[in-house]
C-alpha cells in the first residue's frame, strides 16, 4: 500500500478511487501489528506529499487525529513516518487544512516528539522542519 501511494500520481489516485483511504484509521490503530501501522503511516506520508486531491482526501477521511496519535507512539519508525506525514500535510495543505492540523494538536505533538529526546537524526530534522512550517504559516496568517 505504501509503495502504491508513493508511486506516480496515477497510482495514488487509483488507490484513493479504490477506497483504501477509509481503512487507514483502523490500520493506524494500536490493535494492528506494528508492521501494518508502519505501512499505513508511510502510505499517508506518501499521499500527503502528493497533489491537492490526495492531501484533501486525508483531511476528508478524518485521518489527522489517528496520525497525531501515531506521533506519540514509542516506536521510532512509526513516529518518524507520522511526523513526516504531518510535515507533508503542513507543506502541501491549504490554510484551512493547516488550521485543522493546529486545532487537532499537531504542534503540541511535534513538541512532545522533541521533548522525548529523539535519538534518530532524521526524525529530529523532520520534526524541526515541521515546526518551522507551522511557524511560517502562523506568520502568513497574521
Amino acid at each position: 500500500l505504501a509503495f502504491i501511494c508513493g508511486g506516480s500520481v496515477e497510482q495514488a489516485q487509483a488507490a484513493l478511487h479504490g477506497g483504501c483511504i477509509i481503512y487507514f484509521a483502523d490500520l493506524l490503530s494500536r490493535n494492528q501489528p506494528l508492521s501494518v501501522r508502519h505501512e499505513a503511516a508511510l502510505a499517508l506520508a506518501n499521499l500527503a506529499a502528493g497533489d491537492s486531491t490526495q492531501v484533501s482526501a486525508i483531511f476528508e477521511a478524518n485521518l489527522v487525529p489517528p496520525l497525531i496519535n501515531a506521533m506519540a507512539d514509542v516506536d521510532s519508525e512509526l513516529q518518524h513516518q507520522a511526523v513526516f506525514a504531518c510535515f507533508n500535510l503542513a507543506v502541501n495543505g491549504e490554510e484551512a487544512q493547516v488550521a485543522i492540523l493546529v486545532k487537532a494538536g499537531a504542534i503540541e505533538a511535534l513538541v512532545r516528539v522533541l521533548e522525548s529526546e529523539v535519538e534518530d537524526n532524521g526524525t529530529l530534522a523532520i520534526t524541526l522542519e515541521a515546526v518551522s512550517v507551522f511557524l511560517e504559516w502562523g506568520e502568513s496568517m497574521i
